[in-house]
């Protein structure tokens, strides 16, 4: 198995955990880029959790900030608390090839969160972002239906 698959199983593992399930067929299939997603989707979760925790906290919207703040955040959900500390690496969140994450913010205060994927170069044809994990949510709820 590639290890590409190997870390999406686990990333999806993961977001079992917190209660985001139903995209290991999905992530076998898309490989990293669904793992990708996924942690960008996990890492979108947890700053808004943070945000509803700690409303009056102020995090810079970039990745070293938001590294810092998430550390030892601790995620409820699934089987107890989880976190995200298996992404972050040197003071920065990391997507599976070990890229640094983009994260930005929205123009309505929301973070949005991507990976510049294997190439680490953003805007190229293996960026994604969480909107990926969604459809990919969305049509595994929708085989699980059939």
């Amino acid at each position: 198995m590639k290890k590409g698959c190997v870390i999406a199983i686990i990333v999806v593992l993961v977001l079992g955990a917190i209660g985001i399930g139903g995209c290991v067929f999905f992530g076998m299939k898309y490989g990293m880029q669904a793992g990708n997603a996924g942690i960008a989707f996990a890492v979108e979760t947890a700053i808004a959790e943070y945000q509803r925790q700690n409303p009056d906290a102020k995090v810079e919207p970039t990745n070293e900030a938001w590294a810092t703040a998430l550390q030892n955040f601790k995620i409820p959900g699934g089987a107890g608390q989880q976190d995200l500390a298996q992404f972050i690496k040197e003071g920065k969140i990391v997507d599976i090839a070990q890229q640094p994450m983009i994260i930005s913010q929205n123009p309505d205060g929301s973070i949005k969160v991507s990976s510049p994927g294997k190439d680490g170069q953003p805007g190229t044809a293996d960026d994604v972002d969480s909107s990926m994990f969604k459809n990919l949510q969305e049509k595994a709820e929708a085989a699980s239906q059939k």
